[in-house]
C-alpha cells in the first residue's frame, strides 16, 4: 500500500480529528448487508461467495455489488426472494 499523501498528515494533526480504523466485514455480515440492501431474506451461496471475494470486506463495495448484480439482471429479486 502506498504511503498517504503529505496533506493527510496535515489533516490528521488538526485538533478534533478522530481517526477510526474499520475492519473488514466477514462472510455472514456481507450476506446480511447485501440482503438488507436488496430487501431479500437470503442470497444464493454463489452470490455471497462473489461478494466476499470481490468486495474484500468493504461494506460500501458489498452494497454496490449487490445493486449492480440486481440492476444488470445477474440476480433476480422477486419479493423477498433472490435467485440467479
Amino acid at each position: 500500500m502506498a504511503p498517504p499523501p503529505p496533506e493527510y498528515a496535515a489533516l490528521a494533526a488538526e485538533a478534533g480529528v478522530l481517526r477510526i480504523a474499520l475492519e473488514a466485514i466477514g462472510r455472514a455480515d456481507t450476506e446480511q448487508l447485501a440482503c438488507q440492501r436488496l430487501g431479500v431474506r437470503s442470497l444464493p451461496a454463489a452470490v455471497v461467495d462473489l461478494m466476499v471475494q470481490r468486495g474484500g470486506g468493504n461494506a460500501l463495495y458489498v452494497e454496490e455489488l449487490a445493486l449492480v448484480l440486481r440492476d444488470t439482471g445477474c440476480i433476480a429479486v422477486d419479493g423477498a426472494e433472490a435467485r440467479l
